[in-house]
């Protein structure tokens, strides 16, 4: 699965930096309609997720994963049909649909293939596996956006379709679990009815805005600086992915059980404070010592960004109930899908609006939420389904001795 994986994520990297272009130059959508389609799929995305995470509880992740999978590579060759935004916000949104259930899916089976810190470890390689294949996507597309035709465009949708029939292939044949199934167990809206996991998920969702802080707002904070080059934002970009590739599966193993994750937590929302700290007072100074502290900005924000993305995996397999996990992995991702909500206008609005004072702002933000969520871990510790069942059955074991 992790080949799967590496594959898939190549495949959508090439695709993420090429497709607006395409879209641009191509179709000629004009960029208000490419983001008014890209809005429309990831609503679609989301809303899709309740019903796709019930799938996955009735006939297995595996299958839900494969299946959706193989409709995402079936829809990724329709971009070259699309001539208008109605057929874009179309052809995206089954491609979002399908991409977005797969990974509900794979967390799934995930969730039944492993236990405890081996899940987390697996979540550890399959990241690793990720920001790879979307860094090796991201130098492929140097050539189709170097030649710039719709030719060249078009094979890249051609070539993900492949990327994708393979990683759902990889699956299908990967490791089978022994679960067979929860038809009828867990309430329809079981995850949705858990308060203390849709709290936890809020909380580890909005962590997620760091992604456009290192996207977004680190590449426009250079380049406000007229001494720094360009260019840098590119490097720090490579040195985020290649410590990610590095160090993730080795600080994962920091926080593969709730009082690790608690701690990796708390560790993690100092760290962002010294990260944004550094990186917002890199201006003031003159060139290289700017760059010194942008660097040491970016390495800080790498080893935060891990030491919580980390300990989210180990909270939103281990406060989930066994019987739903495919429920409680849809809910897992519709809080990802607010940190993309709420990211944009941080880095924007908040860290470049109002300059040094805004990555302050920031600072305090992630810390907030980093110690709010490792504040609260016991409590959803103690409210979890795991936990009710885990006293069920010691009980039960008591009482036949």
């Amino acid at each position: 699965m992790l080949a799967g994986r590496l594959l898939a994520a190549t495949g959508t990297g090439a695709t993420s930096v090429c497709s607006a272009l395409f879209l641009v130059r191509s179709v000629g959508l004009a960029p208000a309609e490419v983001g008014t389609g890209l809005l429309l799929a990831n609503v679609a995305g989301f809303a899709a997720l309740p019903l796709v995470g019930r799938c996955a509880d009735r006939w297995g992740g595996r299958a839900v994963a494969a299946v959706l999978g193989l409709v995402a590579a079936a829809a990724l060759p329709w971009f070259s049909a699309v001539d208008s935004l109605i057929v874009f916000a179309a052809v995206e949104g089954v491609v979002n649909v399908a991409l977005l259930g797969m990974m509900v899916g794979v967390r799934t089976l995930v969730a039944h293939l492993f236990e405890g810190r081996t899940r987390v470890r697996y979540q550890a390689y399959q990241r690793s596996a990720t920001n790879l294949g979307m860094a090796v996507g991201a130098l492929v597309a140097v050539l189709p956006l170097q030649a710039d035709t719709r030719d060249a465009y078009i094979a890249v949708f051609y070539a993900n379709a492949v990327a994708v029939a393979v990683a759902a292939a990889c699956v299908w044949f990967g490791p089978r679990p022994q679960w067979q199934g929860t038809a009828g167990r867990p309430s329809r809206w079981a995850a949705f009815s858990d308060s203390s996991y849709l709290v936890m998920t809020v909380l580890c969702g909005v962590l997620v805005a760091r992604a456009s802080m290192l996207t977004t707002a680190i590449p426009l904070w250079i380049g406000m600086d007229g001494d720094l080059p360009r260019g840098l934002a590119g490097v720090l970009l490579a040195v985020n992915t290649g410590l990610c590739v590095l160090l993730q599966v080795r600080l994962a193993a920091k926080a593969d059980t709730l009082p690790g994750a608690r701690r990796s937590m708390w560790r993690g929302g100092y760290v962002f404070v010294l990260a944004f700290l550094a990186i917002g007072v890199a201006p003031a100074a003159s060139a290289v010592p700017a760059t010194g502290l942008l660097l040491l900005g970016v390495v800080a924000f790498s080893v935060a960004e891990m030491l919580t993305s980390a300990a989210s995996w180990t909270l939103s397999f281990e406060l989930a109930d066994p019987a739903a996990h495919g429920q409680y992995q849809a809910v897992y991702s519709l809080g990802t899908g607010l940190g993309g909500v709420v990211g944009p206008p941080l880095a924007t609005g908040v860290a470049i609006g109002l300059g040094m004072l805004g990555w302050v702002v920031a600072a305090l933000f992630f810390l907030v939420c980093s110690a709010s969520a490792a504040y609260l871990i016991p409590w959803a510790a103690r409210r979890a389904p795991s936990a009710a069942t885990a006293h069920a059955d010691t009980s039960t074991t008591g009482s036949r001795k």
